[in-house]
């Protein structure tokens, strides 16, 4: 039989993931040494431009936001509200 357990929110937080070091830490474990040594300047040069460029040209377009453009059931975009 199963029970639901309410937890408080302060007892339910968790620490923020360390992605960077578990990531390296699971390719160290599973891929096979050359592999990893193929893969390692590509994934830090991928790093890199996440961290740099790619960032600095996200917060440049932060204000850019996406609109929502409402469809019809046939296919034609439609601004009036039903």
């Amino acid at each position: 039989m199963w029970r639901i357990v309410h937890a408080d929110a302060a007892a339910a937080r968790q620490p923020v993931p360390r992605l960077i070091r578990c990531s390296a830490a699971w390719l160290r474990r599973t891929l096979p040494v050359e592999v990893l040594r193929e893969l390692e300047r590509e994934l830090d040069e991928l790093g890199r431009q996440a961290g740099g460029e790619l960032y600095r040209l996200q917060l440049a377009d932060r204000l850019n936001e996406p609109t929502l453009t409402q469809w019809d059931a046939w296919g034609a975009a439609s601004t009036r509200s039903t």
